[in-house]
């Protein structure tokens, strides 16, 4: 097998794989490794969003996981296809963007609740790293007064006010007093870390210029570094291990040549996602560790959540303020119910789809439709979208690991066991009803509401933080119990998850774990 060495090999090269490479350089680790399955991804590319402009050609479309890559099986089995990029830069290629702070109740549900366990620190630990997480994603948003997500200095970048499509909504909050304010959104509101400001194009899905953070710009600045390598096609298949407590190499499939290599190293940060991550650890196995490594307690892959992403569509027979959604990217929000009193059945986060309304005049003039014809349509009926996330509750019992056969990226296909629902079904109609009430105090009429299958966007916890191995599979500092040199910056090491999307806890909990890791100098370091 052909082999070389590093100092430190990084698994993953999204946000967590990035920013792991950026922290170690910016505090002088040498001789770097980024090992990435997938392959390079155009971005910023003329071409590709003109496609995407003019035939809705998904630019990304190459780097998802296919139906053939996983099964699902259990409560409401889960429909991975879409919500993950196997690429340079990793899945926030393709995000929104959104970065809400979790609440302080969420580093707290096993003692607000007796569900689940708690982080091992507490909001106010983790508020510092929120501040250098946001400067690092360029954050824009809008504090609000008396907020419970408290900060301690202002957002990098002032939010978008909201627009107008966001008023009949805004009215109907209003007047059952509900909150309400801006989404935050990692969106350059001015010209921010080298990449342009935002020129509203409404293509957020594939920004033509940069203006949202995504996980291949950090990669950019070090690709002149000569302590990080970058390499893509790299399928990691195993974790070799030359005792119970010291990782001494990788093994990776080169997808392009076909050749299995190792990398031996004095250190590995596994940042390869919430279902990667535990199924490589689970195919490590050695004399050392039979079972996998992390896994003498049979938790690594366990405690699989995400957040249940619900909707509700409402609207009228006609639209005589012509409202259409022009901005690609969320804006309204609330966090009414995003608070402990709703913390043991699931809390929820609202938003306002950047979907619905819209109209496309360029396509109807395509087809041949008068301008009579389209003022009919836009002032015609039409449809909002309200959208919510809900936090969801860990169960034991569900659970991620490999599954037979390989996908196209050479890597273990998954398998998903989710015999236990994430909230309780009651939750959902609870909170489809809260949305239609909003509707209905507008006079709008419910055309339906629900649940979308679970993608999978925000998977966490298969590799929890916890007090010990016992209850989990890594320690504070992320990282794996038993191990010296072996660290999951990833969401899998997120012990639970709030309402909000997931990112900018991910952010700051690295930084604060890779902080107290440096402080007490590694050798590797």
């Amino acid at each position: 097998m052909p082999s070389n060495s590093a100092n430190v090999i990084i698994i993953g090269s999204g946000i967590a794989g990035s920013l792991v490479a950026n922290l170690l350089v910016n505090s002088g680790v040498q001789d770097i490794v980024v090992l990435e399955a997938g392959s390079d991804v155009a971005m910023k590319d003329p071409r590709t969003w003109f496609d995407l402009v003019t035939t809705g050609t998904d630019p990304f479309g190459p780097f998802y996981d296919s139906q053939q890559d996983f099964n699902s099986a259990g409560y409401d089995p889960w429909q991975i296809v879409g919500g993950r990029i196997f690429g340079r830069g990793g899945s926030t290629l393709h995000w929104g963007g959104w970065t809400p702070r979790f609440m302080p109740e969420d580093f707290a549900l096993q003692s607000n609740t007796g569900i689940g366990i708690d982080w091992p620190y507490s909001y106010a630990d983790l508020e510092p790293y929120y501040c250098t997480a946001e400067q690092y994603l360029g954050v824009a948003g809008v504090a609000q007064q008396g907020q419970r997500d408290w900060r301690s200095k202002p957002y990098p970048m002032a939010g978008p006010t909201l627009p107008l499509t966001a008023k009949p909504i805004v009215e109907s909050l209003q007047a059952y007093g509900y909150n309400f304010g801006n989404m935050p959104v990692a969106r350059n509101a001015v010209a921010y870390n080298g990449q342009q400001q935002c020129r509203t194009t409404g293509t957020c899905h594939y920004c033509p210029i940069g203006a949202r953070f995504t996980g291949d710009q950090p990669l950019d600045g070090l690709a002149t570094n000569q302590q990080v390598k970058l390499i893509l096609n790299a399928a990691v298949s195993n974790i070799v291990m030359s005792s119970k407590t010291t990782a001494a190499a990788v093994e990776y499939l080169d997808t392009a040549s076909g050749v299995t290599r190792q990398i031996s190293a004095n250190a590995i940060f596994l940042c390869a996602g919430a279902f990667e991550t535990p199924k490589l650890l689970q195919l490590s196995t050695s004399l050392f560790w039979p079972a996998g490594i992390g896994n003498d307690s049979d938790l690594v892959g366990r405690y699989l959540v995400a957040n249940p992403y619900l909707y509700c569509r409402g609207g009228d027979s006609s639209n005589p303020k012509r409202l259409q959604q022009e901005l690609n990217f969320p804006n309204l929000a609330s966090r009414q119910w995003d608070t402990p009193a709703e913390q043991a059945h699931g809390k929820f986060l609202l938003n306002m789809s950047y979907d619905a309304p819209i109209v496309h005049p360029g396509s109807l003039m395509y087809q041949g439709q008068t301008s009579a014809q389209i003022i009919q349509t836009v002032t015609g009926p039409f449809q909002y979208e309200l959208q919510g996330a809900l936090s969801p509750l860990p169960s034991y019992n569900n659970r991620v690991s490999p599954a037979s056969g390989t996908t196209r990226f050479g890597l273990p296909r998954t398998s998903f066991f989710t015999p236990d629902p994430l909230v309780p079904p009651s939750t959902i109609d609870l909170n489809v009803q809260r949305m239609t009430t909003l509707y209905e105090k507008i006079g709008w009429t419910v055309s339906g509401g629900g649940a979308y299958p679970q993608r999978g966007d925000h998977a966490s916890s298969t590799c929890r933080m916890a007090p010990s191995e016992s209850e989990g599979v890594v320690d504070a500092q992320m990282k794996v119990f038993g191990t010296d040199n072996l660290f999951v910056a990833s969401n899998a090491a997120l012990p639970t998850v709030g309402a909000a999307n997931l990112t900018l806890t991910l952010v700051a909990a690295i930084m604060k774990a890779l902080d107290e890791t440096l402080a007490r100098k590694p050798a590797w370091a």
